[in-house]
């Protein structure tokens, strides 16, 4: 009777071209994964981004257990490029992984691509970015099954900081130089009576929308380029806020925001998604009075045990860390089409090329 039930809910292997298409599906609810790879961010990633590429959602769901979908964008053409599938992922994205219901085995991945071996066959590429050394492996594996070549690349760099016992040990690793500076600027600001640091994780609509204003104020006076989609980090942070996993910090002074970061808080893991100052207040800090605050608010009040900075090899953020990793990006090419048998050649040309130069 167990395997009529579930061949009575599985779902054939498909291809959507609309967020909403796999929404009316329902196939994701109580989905156990992180915040960046749930179904949800990528529906807003679609909603707010996707105009670079056309949204293709691979689905598969041979039992009511393991429902698969691998969200992707198919890229204009681009001379001497051929035709090219990526990752449903850009500038926003930490991590890429597949939506999946529960956890996926190797085995699982192998059978999600076969299922769709014609589909992808007709891509010259398809990259995947970026995504940890055994995730990265993990697609390599099951890629080359349906005929691919893949080469694995660093794309980023991923800072973070884990079994934090309690704030005690968290202070105990920071650098000196960190906590002295952090000792006197708290005076100048937070202790002045001119400074004051608000943290919204509940409250109305209406005030997550003001917090939301007073962040983009301070990132466009901020040394940052110009946001390149702020619907998107508005629909991210709403969200978050939706699942109670919002941490939107802003520092004010005299009632003007001066420093703003948006962290968001699963499980035993914070993560520091993104952060801007008013460049004019860069001589007092108020950047990193805003971290110490939030850092010591998701250890003390969530108890978490692992702070990720996620994407990049900033300088500062080894104060803050203790551990760093690559982040990869994978190319896996069509052998059986010229475009993809050429990025094949170039791939290998230029990997030992970096090998004898690095004799």
């Amino acid at each position: 009777m167990a395997n009529q039930s579930e061949k009575a809910v599985a779902v054939k292997p498909q291809i959507q071209n609309h967020y909403q298409q796999v929404k009316d599906l329902n196939l994701f609810a109580g989905q156990q994964t992180s915040f960046f790879a749930q179904a949800e961010w990528f529906y807003r990633f679609e909603q707010a981004i996707a105009n670079t590429g056309e949204p293709r959602w691979f689905i598969q769901q041979p039992t009511q257990d393991q429902t698969l979908c691998f969200p992707a964008l198919a890229l204009p053409a681009k001379k001497g490029q051929g035709r090219q599938l990526q990752g449903m992922s850009n500038y926003y994205s930490p991590y890429f992984d597949l939506m999946a219901k529960a956890p996926y085995s190797e085995q699982q991945l192998v059978d999600f691509f076969a299922a769709f071996r014609h589909e992808l066959k007709t891509y010259d590429t398809l990259n995947i970015v970026p995504c940890l050394a055994d995730k990265a492996e993990l697609w390599c594996k099951a890629l080359r099954q349906i005929g691919f070549h893949s080469h694995i690349y660093q794309h980023s760099t991923n800072w973070y900081h884990p079994d934090i016992k309690d704030l005690d040990d968290f202070w105990a690793k920071r650098p000196s130089r960190l906590r002295h500076t952090l000792q006197r600027k708290k005076e100048k600001t937070l202790h002045s009576g001119q400074y004051s640091c608000h943290i919204f994780s509940t409250g109305s609509r209406q005030q997550l929308w003001q917090f939301l204003i007073d962040y983009h104020h301070c990132y466009r006076n901020s040394w940052k380029n110009v946001e390149p989609n702020p619907g998107f980090i508005d629909a991210i942070a709403e969200l978050a806020w939706q699942q109670g996993k919002l941490r939107l910090g802003i520092v004010y002074h005299l009632d003007k925001p001066v420093a703003a970061q948006i962290w968001f808080s699963e499980g035993s893991t914070a993560s520091i998604f993104k952060l801007a100052h008013d460049k004019a207040y860069t001589k007092h800090s108020v950047g990193t009075v805003l971290t110490s605050v939030l850092a010591e608010h998701v250890i003390s009040q969530d108890k978490i045990s692992c702070l990720d900075f996620l994407t990049g090899d900033d300088d500062y953020k080894q104060d803050w860390m203790t551990h760093k990793r690559p982040l990869y990006g994978v190319q896996s090419c069509n052998l059986t089409s010229m475009y993809g048998l050429s990025a094949a050649l170039r791939n290998e040309f230029s990997k030992l090329k970096h090998q004898f130069f690095k004799r």
